[in-house]
């Protein structure tokens, strides 16, 4: 395909059935159009790809689509209803077999492959739009699960002091001792780290819009700055 250029009549016919193909086949879309699709792609590549037009036999087109002799002329038959290819047939003339005259119409191929990119630009935007949507849910889901998670942590690493009792076994005294006391700190302190790296690494997904790897290398990435 010719890149940065509008599609004309003037492309080769390969060129124009590759565009055609990217642009997600417009009017050929679809499972009833398949083996026109296939049948097309092979008599493509059996005509000059300059001016698309030569002779050819039923018999060639379907060696080179890899289709029953009877569904390719089914399929040529599709073709030439839509304009796309011009069919002479050929027969027994004087006495000899003769091959078939084909012609893909270009011009006809413009106005399917114009149709085409107009239909794949909506239905891409639609496409873009419901996946920015799922990342979106995906990652407030993410955030979520990092808080309680986080949170949960912080409980438990508490819940041996709770109570304002020390349950050590051999300890019945309701008084924390010195050591107990500055365990409970520290276990204290680690929770609430806990919590604020969840905050910062929610805080940074939302930021970024990044998620696994890429979030987790980016939260190295400001801790080593000093900006997480």
């Amino acid at each position: 395909m010719i890149v940065g250029r509008r599609v004309t009549a003037a492309w080769p016919v390969p060129s124009l059935l590759r565009s055609l193909s990217l642009s997600g086949w417009g009017e050929l879309a679809g499972g009833e159009f398949r083996g026109a699709r296939g049948v097309l792609s092979a008599l493509i590549g059996l005509l000059p790809s300059g001016s698309g037009e030569g002779i050819a036999t039923a018999w060639q087109i379907a060696q080179a689509a890899a289709y029953s002799e009877r569904h390719t002329r089914r399929s040529l038959h599709v073709l030439e209803e839509l304009g796309v290819i011009k069919w002479v047939r050929g027969g027994i003339r004087g006495g000899r077999p003769t091959p078939s005259f084909f012609r893909v119409v270009k011009r006809r191929l413009v106005e399917i492959i114009r149709g085409a990119k107009e239909d794949y630009a909506q239905r891409r935007a639609e496409h873009r739009r419901v996946t920015g949507e799922r990342v979106g849910a995906f990652a407030k889901k993410k955030r979520g699960c990092l808080a309680s998670s986080a949170h949960a942590d912080m409980v438990t690493s508490l819940s041996p002091y709770q109570g304002g009792r020390s349950h050590h076994p051999d300890m019945d005294s309701p008084v924390f001792t010195n050591i107990e006391l500055a365990d409970a700190k520290s276990a204290a302190r680690d929770a609430a780290r806990r919590v604020e790296s969840a905050e910062n690494v929610a805080r940074i997904a939302d930021e970024t819009g990044l998620s696994g790897i890429a979030l987790a290398r980016e939260v190295l990435k400001r801790r080593v700055n000093g900006r997480a």
